[in-house]
């Protein structure tokens, strides 16, 4: 996500700048881009599924929809039970990313999509996640590409570290020892609102109160949908995409 933007969703969660939500005209372009990592990672892991950090639950409900069996698992206590009542298809449990209390090799598949640049403890969590996939099971992560997402210095106050590609990858290494990294990339209908953004649609969105952007603007972002995001190299990408088993 971007830099902190504050507001309400009535009937849902607060908006910090910690998560994104769905329904939310000024959230739909971060939704949709994580709608779109959690799309590709539905076609990379087999059942069941933990999802680590999983905020709101939409992504941990689009998993189940697929009939992926689906552990959410979230720390903040309000988030947890927002999705336990509003996604009844999936399961979900309070846990500490830093202290995961599941038993090794209890799953097929681990996500956490925007979750590791949250982490005091990334080495600790990366190695408890291969711990608790068998042979052959997937860990799907998303976390920003730093040097697109904060190339001045990271400036949103919920992020401990931002990672380039090398870091991540050298992460991932120290206890997977199959690693592909992948970005996530806008595709031509984004490039478009890069354009019409004069620069970058993401920065703009990070320092401008959407209200405020121009009316074309935000009737573009509010068309934004998963399929207008690709996934390719790393290079320049939005996001860093990772699979490692």
């Amino acid at each position: 996500m971007g830099q902190t933007r504050r507001g309400a969703n009535p009937g849902s969660l607060p908006l910090t700048g910690e998560r994104t939500i769905p329904g939310v005209e000024a959230e739909n372009y971060w939704f949709r881009r994580h709608e779109a990592a959690y799309r590709f990672a539905a076609g990379r892991v087999r059942g069941p599924v933990l999802d680590v950090g999983s905020g709101e639950g939409y992504g941990a409900a689009m998993l189940a929809s697929t009939g992926i069996s689906t552990i959410a698992a979230e720390l903040d206590e309000p988030a947890a039970r927002h999705a336990a009542s509003t996604y009844p298809a999936i399961r979900v449990t309070r846990a500490d990313a830093c202290r995961l209390p599941f038993k090794p090799g209890a799953f097929g598949g681990v996500l956490a999509m925007q979750v590791l640049e949250h982490l005091w403890c990334p080495e600790d969590f990366v190695a408890a996640v291969r711990n608790l996939l068998p042979t052959g099971g997937a860990f799907v992560l998303t976390t920003p590409n730093r040097l697109t997402f904060s190339p001045d210095g990271v400036r949103n106050p919920f992020h401990t570290h931002e990672y380039t590609a090398e870091e991540l990858r050298a992460l991932l290494g120290r206890s997977f020892r199959n690693v592909e990294l992948l970005g996530v990339r806008p595709g031509l209908y984004l490039r478009s609102l890069d354009v019409l953004a004069e620069g970058s649609l993401q920065h703009l969105l990070m320092r401008t109160p959407f209200e405020e952007l121009p009316s074309k603007l935000r009737t573009g972002v509010g068309m934004v949908r998963p399929g207008h995001f690709t996934v390719g190299d790393t290079e320049g990408s939005l996001d860093l995409l990772a699979v490692a088993s």
